[in-house]
């Protein structure tokens, strides 16, 4: 596979992105997956993206990996930084969708009919507002992510987050920084602050997800599992929700998850 570094404007400002295709591949002949990154700290191609392609077998995909906006994309010690401030969900949607258009109008071998979308923790969540954007995105998959920041889960780590204890979940701080420090200074009102929320809540619009899949542990100590039980109580029934009796957070400790992701993958 060819790696390549795009440079594109996203709300006025300079993001970096990575796509890797597949050598030789026709134009128009490959299916494209979106990688949405988990974590605070961008994307480590090596560390984070290769284990993946070997494991979920993703060498005949265009893969687009963006690095959203306040953060980079690592390689080899290079580090390829995009601009602006942290906006977890919210503004990494809009820069996971303005990288595909960049990547759909200058790799000539993606196919923009076959587009899905693939997450765990942060990302998962990504990857389920930008398949309900964005009507060309027909396969999403998502692990151990949040689903429903108006449950009980999140509204306690909310309240906690208001006394200035935040807990460890990837994008916490910064989403604190964003809307909840503003809403406890009287810089944004409550119903800004609601709004917020609901924009990061994939479960109010569920009924729209396209083909999917959904995978969280149940001894996930990270991410309650109650927001995957959310999400499986009002998905479409093309979107299957797996909950694994001994998985924890992330798709290495779920059993069989793997499995199922490739065998879903075959079909985008």
């Amino acid at each position: 596979m060819t790696l390549r570094f795009l440079a594109h404007t996203v709300e006025g400002q300079r993001h970096i992105g990575a796509v890797l295709v597949p050598e030789g591949a026709p134009a128009g002949s490959r299916p494209v997956l979106v990688w949405a990154h988990d974590g605070d700290q961008g994307a480590n191609l090596e560390a984070d993206l290769w284990p993946l392609v070997a494991s979920l077998d993703l060498t005949r995909f265009v893969l687009v990996i963006p690095a959203f906006r306040g953060e980079a994309l690592t390689y080899q010690g290079l580090v390829f930084a995009s601009e602006g401030e942290v906006n977890p969900w919210e503004g990494d949607v809009e820069d996971g969708l303005a990288l595909l258009n960049a990547v759909l109008a200058h790799v000539a071998a993606a196919n923009p009919s076959r587009i899905g979308v693939l997450g765990v923790g942060r990302g998962a969540t990504v990857a389920l507002l930008m398949a309900l954007r964005d009507t060309r995105i027909r396969m999403v998959i998502g692990a151990s992510g949040l689903t429903d920041f108006f449950g009980a889960f999140v509204q306690q780590r909310i309240e906690a987050a208001l006394q200035g204890k935040y807990a460890p979940l990837p994008g916490w701080q910064a989403f604190g920084r964003h809307v909840l420090e503003p809403l406890k200074a009287k810089q944004r009102s409550l119903g800004e602050a609601r709004l917020a929320l609901l924009r990061r809540s994939p479960v109010y619009f569920a009924d729209r997800l396209p083909l999917g899949q959904w995978h969280h542990g149940r001894g996930d100590t990270l991410v309650a599992v109650a927001q995957a039980e959310r999400l499986a109580a009002v998905r479409p029934s093309n979107f299957a929700v797996y909950l694994y009796e001994e998985g924890a957070y992330g798709l290495e400790t779920m059993p069989g998850s793997q499995a199922r992701i490739r065998t879903l993958l075959e079909l985008l």
